[in-house]
């Protein structure tokens, strides 16, 4: 099979030639801006890693696992949870730049705070410390919830054509910038004391996640010529199961996305495992950041470039085979170097969740009213991934790591096989009404 335009790109390009050949024009601008904004960005995000880096900085206050499990679900509940509200907030806008601006610059103002938390070690009780610490990270989260789905319907529209390309840049960027700062982490960590050495990690979050606000002014776009009418929250909402019910392919997505997401729940707690269960320093932790950005800038690459060849839902899949392999690889052969590999595994199969879970939403949802579909699949997503680390903190202190792998590993296995049977590739679905694909220009 060769390389196919996207089902929502054939469909814009149908409708609005003149849109479609206007974004071409930015794609080299745009994807330079994309490239300083999401590598910064990234760097950012790496130095407050939420399944290596923030898992060991709660440890430090408490040895009780289920903390651990909860920053997963405060930040996915919280992530989730605000997308149809950031939707909304985008519907019926020919714009979307003004938007991710605004809400880019919460998102920096929860880093500050989570900086200044650092500070209250050692002046204030554990408890309290731990209450602002996830506060801060709630405030992150719905902010980064919040600019999701107008961003991704922004990529969807300015990278109307070589998607996989944009990715694979983008990834391979962030990637390098990301290694960078894995070995800072690691020599931060094992250099300074505790709280020194988050003091430093926290703020040196917030100054690169400052630099990368000037990236997003770079954005070039144009008016979307089809925009839906505005209309109240309470209609916006009310017509959500409309949706679900006429776009059956959508819902099985939704489905299988749960399985997936499900099943990768163990990665928030391999860390933590493998220092208890080996003995390492806390350098390690900068070690396992390093594989797991490693891993994961090999992977987008190669995921986009079949991506675009084979469709997204076999990256899906892939992502699910994948969650079934580490914690059974873990499970079975609990051995340092193992732990390595299951870290570089865990990064290949995060990636293909991402790609597909974003180019899955475009490719099932109408042009003009992507942010809507992204935000309902994000959202009914919310009490999948805010339960998920939660109940996986408790199988850890009830029972024991080994429960928590052995679980993870069915929940993928069992998206793997719904996938299987009830999600057809989008794009051959496309093909019915046009049986050769449009060639990509430029």
């Amino acid at each position: 099979m060769g390389s196919m335009e996207s089902r929502d790109t054939f469909e814009l390009r149908r409708k609005h030639p003149a849109y479609v050949a206007a974004m071409e024009r930015h794609y080299g601008w745009n994807l330079a801006a994309f490239v300083v904004d999401r590598s910064l960005f990234g760097l950012a995000l790496a130095f407050l890693a939420y399944n290596t880096v923030l898992p060991y900085f709660v440890r430090q206050l408490s040895d009780r696992t289920v903390l651990i499990g909860l920053i997963s679900a405060i930040y996915f509940a919280c992530y989730f949870a605000s997308q149809l509200a950031g939707a909304f907030l985008v519907h019926g806008q020919p714009r979307r730049k003004s938007f991710i601006l605004t809400i880019a610059a919460l998102q920096r103002l929860a880093i500050l705070v989570m900086a200044l938390t650092i500070g209250l070690v050692n002046r204030l009780p554990v408890g309290w410390i731990l209450l602002v610490f996830f506060v801060a990270l709630a405030i992150k989260s719905v902010s980064e919830g919040l600019i999701s789905p107008g961003y991704s319907d922004f990529v969807s529209k300015t990278m109307p054509v070589r998607r996989g390309t944009y990715f694979a840049v983008v990834g391979i960027a962030g990637g390098l910038v990301g290694i960078a700062g894995t070995y800072a982490i690691k020599v931060i960590l094992s250099r300074y004391a505790f709280p020194l050495n988050f003091s430093v990690l926290f703020w040196s979050a917030l100054a690169v996640s400052l630099l990368s606000l000037i990236a997003i002014t770079c954005y070039r776009e144009e008016d979307f010529p089809d925009v839906p009418e505005r209309v109240s929250f309470g209609e916006y909402v009310r017509g959500i199961p409309r949706l679900i019910r006429t776009y059956d392919q959508f819902r099985s997505y939704i489905g299988v996305r749960a399985l997936v997401r499900l099943g990768v729940v163990a990665s928030s707690f391999f860390s933590t495992y493998a220092i208890e269960r080996f003995g390492l320093g806390p350098g390690s932790v900068g070690e396992f950041t390093l594989i797991l950005t490693a891993a994961m800038m090999l992977a987008t690459p190669v995921l986009g470039w079949v991506g675009d060849r084979r469709g997204y839902k076999v990256v899906l899949e892939i992502a699910a085979l994948l969650g079934s392999i580490a914690p059974l690889l873990i499970l079975l052969f609990p051995y340092r170097v193992v732990g390595y590999l299951v870290f570089a595994l865990m990064g290949f199969g995060l990636s293909a969740a991402d790609l597909a879970d974003v180019n899955l939403a475009f490719e099932l949802s109408p042009p003009n009213d992507t942010a809507r579909f992204v935000g309902i699949a994000n959202t009914l997503m919310a009490p999948v991934v805010a339960l998920g680390p939660l109940v996986g903190g408790w199988l850890v202190d009830s029972f024991s790591y080994l429960a928590l792998f052995a679980a993870s590993a069915l929940l993928s296995v069992a998206g793997l096989v719904l996938s299987r049977a009830s999600l057809r590739e989008p794009r051959d679905a496309a093909a019915i009404t046009r049986p050769t694909a449009k060639r990509c220009s430029g």
